[in-house]
């Protein structure tokens, strides 16, 4: 069975799951490379890889798309149920977002579950980024989608208690991220009947791992709990199919009434990630995230 493919109307049971770790184990096992797209495609991005030879001194490899010119960084943390490495189409729009935006786009390939927990992954995504701030002269901004949305909150908290001395992005983007490794907020189990993509199930079960042994709910771990007071613009983007959802309308609004000026991009009928769909909504979506990346878009809505 492909948990990345399942029907939606069949949750993996303990004994699929078990046999999806003893594969996702060997997979996350596998030395990182760097993505290969289509030539037509790539558009004058060069991608490099780093940190996965033996003598490196880097805690995770970093792939990085650099266009022919550079007017801004972007660090994108991936999403996966941190489990999963980045799909072809995220690569291939992650190269788009490059080209178009002229931005070096930095994508730390963190440690994942079940092979590591959150303790054992924020070290490499922390040292990632604090590179990318310290060497950045233009705009940086942080991008994280789904699990990796949550990954980006977690790190501006772990920034401002622990690294305080770090520069902060500009603006932070969000595409459907995950924000509370629990899903407990109200209005989930309904929201479970129109969601097709996504599985409360398999998703509790990689939030268990990934928390290790810290309580799942804590603010780095699950930032719908966190105090967002003094984070940076966020762009945050939610469809109205996800079972996450009620967690992003809580967040917005705690962000809001501490302050942060959210832009919030409803997507009517849409479905988890829906920027690597090819459709009309798509396009507006990636759009709005261009937007926010090249600081020409609106500041709130």
């Amino acid at each position: 069975m492909s948990l990345r493919r399942r029907p939606k109307e069949k949750d993996p049971s303990p004994a699929e799951l078990e046999d999806f770790l003893v594969r996702q184990r060997r997979e996350n096992d596998r030395p990182a490379r760097a993505p290969r797209i289509p030539a037509r495609r790539i558009t004058g991005v060069r991608v490099d890889i780093d940190g996965v030879g033996p003598a490196s001194d880097r805690p995770c490899p970093v792939v990085t798309l650099t266009p022919r010119r550079v007017e801004r960084e972007l660090v994108v943390l991936h999403g996966g149920a941190y489990a999963f490495g980045p799909s072809p189409t995220t690569w291939r729009r992650l190269h788009r977002y490059a080209h178009l935006a002229r931005a070096r786009t930095t994508v730390p390939l963190y440690a994942r579950v079940p092979n590591a927990d959150a303790a054992a992954s924020f070290p490499g995504v922390v040292d990632a980024y604090r590179r990318v701030a310290e060497s950045a002269e233009g705009r940086l901004v942080l991008m994280g989608e789904s699990a990796g949305g949550g990954y980006a909150l977690g790190l501006l908290d772990v920034l401002r208690r622990e690294h305080p001395e770090v520069r902060r992005p500009a603006r932070v983007v969000l595409v459907s991220p995950w924000l509370d490794l629990e899903l407990s907020s109200p209005g989930v189990d309904e929201l479970d009947a129109v969601d097709p993509a996504l599985s409360i199930v398999f998703l509790r079960a990689m939030g268990r791992l990934w928390a290790g042994d810290e309580p799942a709910d804590a603010p780095h771990l699950s930032p719908v709990r966190m105090d967002p007071t003094g984070l940076p613009p966020l762009t945050l983007l939610c469809g109205t199919r996800e079972i996450l959802l009620p967690e992003n309308e809580a967040f917005r609004d705690a962000a809001r009434a501490a302050g942060v000026d959210v832009e919030w991009v409803l997507g009517q009928d849409q479905l988890h990630v829906w920027t690597d769909q090819r459709t009309r909504a798509a396009r507006a979506a990636n759009a709005t995230v261009l937007r926010a990346i090249t600081g020409t878009g609106p500041t709130s809505g």
